[in-house]
This record gives C-alpha cells, sequence and structure tokens, in this order.
C-alpha cells in the first residue's frame, strides 16, 4: 500500500506542486489594494481608455477628484452645464502683456 501511494506521488509530481500553488495562492494578488476586502482594481490593471461611463457609480466622481483646468467644452454635453453651474476660477495661464 505504502509503495503504491509512492508511486503514485512520483508519477503526478508537477500535478500536485501545481495543485498546491493553486490552492495556497488563491486571490493572494488581488490583497495588495489597500483598504481592500474583496476582489479590488487599482490604475494598474485597467487599459488607458477603458473605463466607460458604465463602469462608474452614480455621483462617484465630483469636483474634488477632477484635476483643475482638466475639462473642457468639448468634454461637455450640449446643454447639460448652464450659468450657474460654472464657478469662475483665477486662470492658471498668466496673461501676456499687452503691446502698444
Amino acid at each position: 500500500m505504502l509503495a503504491r501511494v509512492g508511486s503514485q506521488v512520483r508519477d503526478h509530481f508537477v500535478g500536485y506542486v501545481a495543485l498546491l500553488f493553486l490552492a495556497l495562492g488563491g486571490t493572494a494578488g488581488y490583497a495588495t489594494v489597500p483598504g481592500c476586502s474583496g476582489p479590488c482594481v487599482d490604475s494598474t490593471d485597467i487599459i488607458n481608455g477603458q473605463v466607460m461611463t458604465v463602469d462608474i457609480a452614480n455621483d462617484a466622481v465630483n469636483s474634488a477628484k477632477i484635476a483643475s483646468g482638466s475639462v473642457f467644452s468639448v468634454d461637455l454635453a450640449d446643454s447639460s452645464v448652464n450659468t450657474v453651474d460654472i464657478t469662475i476660477a483665477p486662470s492658471p495661464i498668466p496673461s501676456s502683456p499687452t503691446t502698444r
């Protein structure tokens, strides 16, 4: 009986090692995202341009999460912003001197 078990282990050693790594590895790759309690995605997992509107929860993006000067009129849908929605901020671009 012991010889038979030993033969089984020798014949399938690579498979047993792979099974051991699978069993011990599990979802450990996801545990690297701080504060994550389940399968998580961070920016290194996202291909540029692949996050779509359906991927973002309602009210998940607000002004605190948008870099200053990163939204332009071409980024907004027609009639989506009214005058009361706009706050005039100081221009990050210095004005050029007037020439006479």
